[in-house]
């Protein structure tokens, strides 16, 4: 019985009805659940793109905008830094063009603390400066600065730049103008200290991005770095791994990049605000790092989730509810009715079946219940008159049965003992026809010896087939079940090789395997195999090997082997000459190897290549049996 029967045996119809609605309402419910989840996940995934880029959209332009006003704010400087070229040029033109007379800290002193002066030569090197730490600083791996200096010194005019920091004090930053000198040899550079806490601190990034972060909750930090990498109103400078990634991949290839931290649970998107300027030296253009919260998106999309959730189950249970009172109803008239059968299947034939529940395929039902109780009182009456009338039948054939298989096994029995005499005749008949015949070899003159042999061949067929005839009766007539014990192999081996005129190549072996005195038949009709289809001075070699707990015998020989799409034949009953040539035999000695091995001893046989891959070198012979 299986497992399903016995399951649905166990439970009433009511509790089936149950399970099959449960099951029902399961799946529909998970499948909402599913669809809900995926719905609630695409909606606030789909707003969170959506208010991702508002918000930076939203920062990069008013960044832009906050731009244009430090832009107007450095311009409104020019004025201040025109002035101040006006003794840097008096004092060039008085030295001839020999900076080492002019007097750059004289200069700086009448100009004020705030100002400091540069001089740049060709090769974009500062060579003469009121910042020490700026002396020698060459500006030749900034290619766009060092092509801005060349147009400067190549000029006539005044130009001025932004407000920036400078390249080695990071900390103040400046207001910065050029102007060529009369003979173009060099550029002169002024710089002016701006006050942080003067009327440019009301336009500053950080602020401006303080206040409209706030419009995105999953947007945890915005980051301004400026084109060298370094941050924009932020105390902490970023690492040298993230400098180089911001300098080569964000500012270099001006292109949007995204890193997510997994550990975290947050993703970082780099964008570029483009804010160069043609014919400005300092591109103040800014990479923002945006960084995003994912497991607060995630917390949102559960929360709102368990929500739908919770609404789906409450719907499920309702439902459940709804249809097992629907199932009591339809089941109640089925419950009457199973009670009634059953007293009727306790014997009481008699019990009357209840009517007018159900409807009307129950109340048909019924009626065909009663008319079946009516039939089966007349048939188990005929059932019981045709149980004796069998039960006499039986006795009678069992009699017949018993008294033919008697009289069956006598006659086996006969023809057993007169296929024992005949089989003992035939061979003492052939021993003495085979000694005869050796007799006649030896007397016999040369072209005579091939006649004789002839009728030796024949003779030892005539002795293989009896042989084999009397194996296959042993084994179909009860011995094939014998037991199996520990036998010598080499024993076995060297006793078959005895009875062959053959040369053969045995090293000997030291192993037992499981088998009876019947395994010596295995051998002798390999080898008798081999004598047959290659000849008695034919080159044999046996060879054993261990594995496990199996032993390997292999018998090989130089005959002419068979092709590799016959090789399987060989084992099958009256099959020969499949080498080719044509050889004595009845085609049953392999099938008896295979038999014996196989059958009797649980073990198995291939027929393989004496040259592996040269079927006409040779034939092999494996037998692997269980070691003892």
């Amino acid at each position: 019985m299986s497992i399903k029967n016995k399951f649905s045996e166990k439970l009433s119809f009511l509790q089936l009805l149950l399970i099959i609605c449960i099951l029902i309402v399961i799946p529909i419910s998970l499948g909402l659940a599913y669809d809900s989840y995926k719905s609630v996940s695409e909606e606030y995934n789909s707003n969170f793109d959506l208010l991702k880029n508002n918000t930076e959209q939203s920062i990069i332009e008013t960044l832009i905008v906050v731009d244009k006003g430090l832009t107007v704010y450095d311009e409104g400087l020019d004025d201040l830094m025109k002035k101040g070229f006006e003794p840097f040029l008096s004092a060039y033109d008085e030295s001839e063009g020999d900076l080492s007379q002019v007097d750059l800290e004289a200069i700086r002193e009448g100009l004020g603390e705030d100002y400091n002066l540069y001089v740049i030569d060709e090769t974009h090197t500062i060579t003469y400066t009121t910042m020490a730490t700026d002396l020698g600083l060459n500006f030749s791996y900034l290619e766009d600065f060092s092509g801005f200096l060349d147009n400067v010194r190549e000029g006539y005019s005044y130009v001025g730049d932004r407000v920036v920091k400078g390249i080695r004090e990071e900390k103040t930053i400046r207001k910065y103008a050029y102007y060529p000198t009369p003979d173009h040899r060099y550029v002169l550079e002024l710089s002016y200290d701006i006050d942080e806490d003067g009327p440019r601190k009301f336009l500053q990034y950080s602020r401006t991005i303080e206040e409209l972060k706030g419009m995105n909750p999953y947007l945890t930090s915005v980051k301004l770095y400026d084109i060298f990498g370094y941050t924009i109103g932020e105390p902490d400078e970023p690492d040298k791994e993230l400098r180089k990634f911001i300098i080569n991949n964000v500012i270099g290839e001006k292109k949007s990049v995204t890193l997510e931290d997994s550990a975290k649970g947050t993703f970082t998107d780099y964008r570029l605000v483009n804010l160069y300027e043609d014919g400005i030296g300092s591109d103040t253009s800014l990479a923002i790092a945006f960084t995003y919260d994912e497991n607060l998106l995630e917390d949102n999309i559960a929360s709102a989730w368990y929500s739908d959730l919770l609404n789906i189950a409450g719907l499920s249970i309702l439902l459940i509810l709804i249809l097992s009172i629907f199932c009591i109803a339809i089941s109640r008239p089925l419950k009457y009715l199973v009670d009634d059968v059953d007293k009727i299947a306790s014997g009481d034939l008699d019990h009357q079946i209840r009517t007018g529940r159900g409807g009307k395929e129950f109340a048909h039902l019924e009626a065909s219940i009663s008319n079946m109780v009516e039939r089966l009182k007349k048939t188990i009456s005929k059932v019981r008159e045709s149980e004796e009338l069998i039960k006499r039948q039986n006795d009678e054939l069992e009699t017949i049965v018993a008294s033919r298989t008697k009289e069956a096994l006598e006659k086996s029995n006969e023809a057993n003992f007169y296929l024992d005499i005949i089989t003992h005749d035939i061979n003492n008949s052939n021993m003495a026809a085979l000694g005869y015949a050796e007799i006649m070899l030896d007397l016999s003159k040369e072209e005579d010896r091939s006649i004789v042999k002839m009728l030796i061949s024949a003779i030892h067929q005539n002795t293989d087939i009896i042989r084999n005839i009397s194996l296959m009766r042993a084994m179909k007539n009860g011995e094939k079940d014998a037991s199996l014990s520990p036998v010598n192999l080499d024993n076995i081996i060297r006793h078959a090789i005895s009875l062959f005129p053959l040369k053969v190549a045995y090293e000997g072996t030291g192993l037992k395997v499981m088998a009876d005195k019947l395994l010596e038949e295995v051998f002798t009709n390999i080898l008798g195999n081999s004598i047959r289809h290659a000849g008695s001075d034919c080159e044999v070699r046996i060879s054993v090997t261990e594995s496990g707990d199996d032993v390997r015998i292999c018998i090989a020989d130089n005959g002419p082997g068979i092709p590799d799409d016959r090789k399987e034949e060989c084992f099958n009953r009256y099959t020969k000459n499949l080498s080719g040539r044509t050889a004595n035999g009845n085609g049953v000695g392999l099938f008896i190897v295979k038999t014996l091995v196989t059958e009797r001893y649980g073990g198995s046989v291939e027929a393989l290549d004496t040259v592996e891959g040269h079927p006409e070198k040779g034939l092999m012979i494996c037998v692997t049996l269980r070691k003892a």
